[in-house]
């Protein structure tokens, strides 16, 4: 009976060990299952500010890009204004130049007036 009641006792004994492992095995899934969901719920909410700053950033990112376009429109616009006031300066130098050689042929006219009148008057 003895030697009956040995295996049915480690039968009994080997049981009792796998509902030990099986207990620390559900055990461990739980923590692992915890842990999981709180992983997942830190990945929810870091999606979630994700999506706040893109939010965020995409507004401040057009608004640089408009800002960036109006600068390039200006400096457009700036260098058309220069183009214009060195053309205009070019135009101004050259009528500045045509008045002083029509100043220059006036008084050369006048000189010459002066002398035909001098020299008729002389032949008089």
């Amino acid at each position: 009976m003895n030697h009956l009641a040995c295996p049915r006792a480690r039968a009994e004994e080997e049981r009792e060990e796998q509902r030990q492992k099986q207990a620390a095995i559900r055990e461990l899934l739980a923590e692992l299952g915890e842990e999981l969901r709180e992983r997942q719920a830190e990945t929810k909410e870091a999606n979630a500010e994700l999506r706040e700053v893109q939010r965020d950033n995409g507004a401040v990112l057009r608004a640089v890009a408009a800002a960036k376009k109006g600068v390039s429109d200006a400096a457009d616009e700036t260098a058309e204004v220069s183009a214009a006031l060195e053309e205009a300066l070019a135009q101004r130098k050259a009528a500045e130049e045509a008045l002083k050689q029509a100043q220059a042929a006036a008084r050369q006219a006048e000189a010459e007036y002066k002398n035909k009148v001098a020299q008729a008057l002389g032949r008089r």
